[in-house]
């Protein structure tokens, strides 16, 4: 603390609290920014430690089947910087990790609290691996969010003529690519990185493994087998919510198929097509 006086600081709670190799507190526990003097640095730190046993966070650890007591958190107090452009990059598209071979990136201006928070639309990036492309889709970005005279930070606009433009090159996406295929390569598991950038400098704010992705040999094009299958229950879990018993798998899975094939065949869809799809429809729940 004695390093920070001056400055404007960060407290938070560290990775290791925030994760594991299968279950993630991402954005549970609070984080205090722009905190300035052993006052304010030291209140924050106290509302770090509460937020360990937040009602959520209880929740969270219920669900997870971990324990509720016994738990502890070391506080980390880091000099902030104050970014013009921060962001998050996933090594693997968390929505289409095996159709997508490329880094997926999000971005907005100022620091990441609007993005973490959900209260800004970003920037999306699709970097290949291989480095061939670069794909954008901008967004309009009229707000942001930036340090707050007093401590914290305040969402202010974003000037005229910088909100439909790009907030990255295509050099800084690359830069940023490069680091989540190393991040991923010298762990063994797609990664998750908070990033920013002040005044043309790339910092790493954060990394954590990306929980809801099945591991790399998953991934890994080059495994035996003609295509990967992922079986999971994303599509049954919206109906029979917490945990599938085999009872519950084995009418379900029935009645899926049975609605499936008499939709087909009531859309019009030839008996001999729907037949030829029949593994697939018994298969629709896993």
């Amino acid at each position: 603390i004695d390093r920070c006086r001056g400055e404007r600081c960060a407290c938070q709670c560290p990775p290791a609290m925030l994760l594991s190799t299968h279950h993630s507190f991402a954005g549970q526990f609070d984080t205090l920014l722009y905190q300035r003097g052993l006052e304010q640095i030291i209140r924050a730190i106290k509302e770090c430690w509460a937020s360990c046993f937040a009602e959520r966070v209880m929740q969270h650890r219920r669900d997870c089947s971990m324990p509720v007591t016994g738990s502890g958190m070391a506080v980390i107090v880091q000099i902030m910087i104050n970014s013009d452009v921060s962001g998050v990059a996933f090594s693997r598209h968390p929505l289409k990790p095996l159709s997508v071979p490329a880094v997926y990136i999000e971005a907005v201006h100022g620091i990441g609290e609007g993005l973490v928070s959900g209260e800004l639309d970003p920037d999306h990036y699709e970097v290949a691996f291989d480095g061939s492309k670069v794909d954008v889709e901008l967004a309009s970005k009229e707000e942001m969010f930036k340090q707050k005279e007093g401590g914290g930070v305040e969402k202010i606009p974003v000037a005229a003529e910088q909100q439909k433009e790009r907030t990255l090159t295509d050099t800084q996406a690359h830069e940023i690519a490069a680091i989540m295929m190393s991040l991923e390569k010298s762990t063994g598991h797609p990664q998750d990185f908070e990033w920013a950038i002040e005044e043309g400098k790339l910092y790493c704010l954060q990394v954590r493994p990306v929980v809801t992705l099945p591991p790399l040999a998953f991934l890994d094009g080059s495994a035996p087998g003609l295509m990967p299958i992922l079986w999971d229950n994303s599509n049954i879990v919206e109906s029979y919510s917490g945990v599938t018993s085999p009872l519950t798998f084995s009418f379900a899975s029935r009645g899926y198929a049975q609605v499936y094939t008499q939709t087909l065949a009531v859309s019009g869809v030839p008996s001999e097509v729907i037949a030829n799809f029949k593994p697939y429809l018994a298969n629709m729940v896993g």
